[in-house]
C-alpha cells in the first residue's frame, strides 16, 4: 500500500487525501463498497473520483472496486475451509455464477480452477 501511494502523481493536498482515503475504504472493505458511497465517505462527486482514479492509478474507481473485490475473494477461496458458495457470498458477489465472471475476467480461470503456482501479491491484502 505505501508502495502505490508513492508513486501517485502529485495532486492538491485536499485531492491527494480523497484519494489515499477512498483506496483506504477500498481495501478495508474488501472491494464491497458502491462508488456512490465511496464518494460521499470520502466528500466528493462519482465523477470527480473517478478522474482522480483514472489520473493517479489509471483504472476508473469502480474497476479497482471489482479488482480488490476479486482477490479478496481469491484470499478467501485459496486460504480453505469455505465453500465458493460460501466465498461469493463473503466476497460481495450476488450469486456464484456473478463471482465466476468476475474470475474469469480478472485471473482467466474459474474459482474451482484456480492455478496451483498462483502467487497473490501483497498491494491488496485486504482482512480475509
Amino acid at each position: 500500500m505505501d508502495q502505490l501511494k508513492r508513486t501517485l502523481p502529485k495532486n492538491s493536498a485536499a485531492d491527494s487525501s480523497k484519494l489515499t482515503h477512498a483506496i483506504d475504504v477500498i481495501h478495508s472493505t474488501g472491494g464491497r463498497v458502491r462508488v456512490e458511497n465511496l464518494s460521499c465517505i470520502v466528500g466528493c462527486s462519482p465523477r470527480h473520483l473517478n478522474r482522480l482514479f483514472c489520473g493517479n492509478v489509471g483504472v476508473r474507481v469502480k474497476s479497482y472496486i471489482q479488482l480488490a473485490q476479486f482477490h479478496r475473494t481469491l484470499r478467501l477461496i485459496c486460504s480453505g475451509g469455505i465453500t465458493l458458495s460460501q466465498a461469493a457470498y463473503e466476497g460481495g458477489y450476488a450469486d456464484h455464477a456473478h463471482m465466476t465472471r468476475a474470475f474469469q475476467a480478472f485471473g482467466g480461470f474459474s474459482p474451482s480452477a484456480i492455478p496451483e503456482n498462483l502467487h497473490l501479491p501483497g498491494v491488496f491484502h485486504t482482512h480475509v
